[in-house]
């Protein structure tokens, strides 16, 4: 009658020394039947520490690019995602870059990105949900950022640029996908980008 409780509880502490937070003993047991589980990617599979790989320019652009740098900049600076971070640290890195003026206004939508408004100007920032037609083809992914996410800048619903960020994929990933499939347990990737 002791041995069971005895292990589940030695079980769910060394769970929790391992980062694992199991709700209980039925929960535990119920693992043994599992058969899909979901991962999240940013910081999970990946490194988290995403970065700005590259910049492109829209054509339809109607501001130079030091300019959407820094609106967008000045608005992900509000924002505590990776991506945001990403994007601020690659404008902090450019030269040049004028003072944006003051975000209002700021929503941020989850899964998709962020909405504004700067010196009266709807700024919209994030994911290919915040574009109403497919991306111009200087907006998509050359083949060495085929696995980047892209970020699409817009300003009164105008693509005005895209950032692509990447981030590194952890040394241990594969092994665990390995180890979660040679368990016949079906890994499904949660994010908020394309891959």
């Amino acid at each position: 009658g002791l041995a069971v409780p005895a292990a589940i509880t030695v079980s769910l502490g060394r769970a929790a020394q391992s980062g694992l937070l199991i709700k209980g003993g039925e929960a535990l047991e119920r693992l043994a039947t599992v058969d899909t589980i979901a991962l999240d990617k940013t910081g999970t599979l990946t490194e988290g520490r995403p970065r700005i790989a590259a910049f492109v320019l829209a054509k339809t652009a109607t501001l130079p690019a030091p300019t959407l740098l820094a609106a967008a900049a000045a608005a992900e600076r509000l924002s505590t995602h990776p991506l945001a971070q990403a994007v601020v640290a690659y404008a902090a890195g450019q030269e040049n870059l004028p003072v944006a003026p003051a975000i209002e206004d700021l929503i941020t939508l989850p899964g998709t990105g962020l909405t504004a408004t700067i010196a009266g100007h709807h700024l919209a920032l994030g994911n290919a949900a915040l574009l109403t037609a497919a991306p111009a083809p200087e907006l998509l992914a050359t083949p060495d950022l085929a696995n980047a996410t892209p970020l699409y800048l817009l300003i009164d619903n105008i693509p005005q640029a895209v950032f692509f960020a990447t981030d590194e994929l952890r040394a241990s990933a594969p092994a665990a996908i390995a180890q979660l499939n040679a368990l016949h347990i079906h890994p499904v990737l949660l994010t908020g980008d394309i891959a």
